[in-house]
């Protein structure tokens, strides 16, 4: 019996189709009837122009003519008095008057330089490091010692 080699034909998982690869192929399908159909009914309209509505005939209905009507329209009316003002909320704002106005040349004030304030350096505490070492034991020296006897919550 022959050695059977592995290639790299047997160590690729086939795809697998499942029901939403069938319902992504139903929709495309659609998409693309539904752009056919599309153009096909654009077709029937391209060069002509819109069809004019039918007029509407409402039985009992008389359309009246108003004298006066197809002119420019009327200015809106004046918006109504404002009511009376709430005692509670504060005066309406007004303009402030104009500052006064110089001629002359604004001139810079000396100001004093602020000093700063030195801090001090400071110290780091020392710290022990502990190397890390790879192992499976753990190491139990550091740890805290383990309780003997039984537990009692009620003690």
């Amino acid at each position: 019996m022959a050695a059977k080699t592995a290639t790299k034909d047997e160590n690729v998982v086939p795809k697998k189709n499942d029901a939403y690869t069938g319902f992504l192929a139903i929709s495309f399908l659609a998409m693309v009837g539904a752009t056919v159909l599309l153009y096909l009914e654009y077709q029937n309209y391209e060069g002509k122009p819109p069809p004019k509505a039918p007029p509407i005939d409402v039985p009992g209905a008389q359309l009246k003519v108003i004298p006066g009507s197809g002119g420019a329209p009327k200015p809106p009316p004046p918006p109504p008095p404002d009511p009376m003002p709430d005692p509670n909320m504060p005066p309406p704002m007004t303009r402030l008057p104009a500052p006064p106005s110089n001629t002359g040349i604004v001139q810079a004030q000396a100001v004093e330089p602020v000093s700063i304030v030195e801090i001090p350096e400071l110290k780091q505490a020392p710290v022990k490091v502990k190397p890390v070492i790879a192992s499976a034991e753990p190491d139990l020296n550091d740890a805290p010692p383990l309780p003997t006897g039984r537990f009692d919550p009620l003690k």
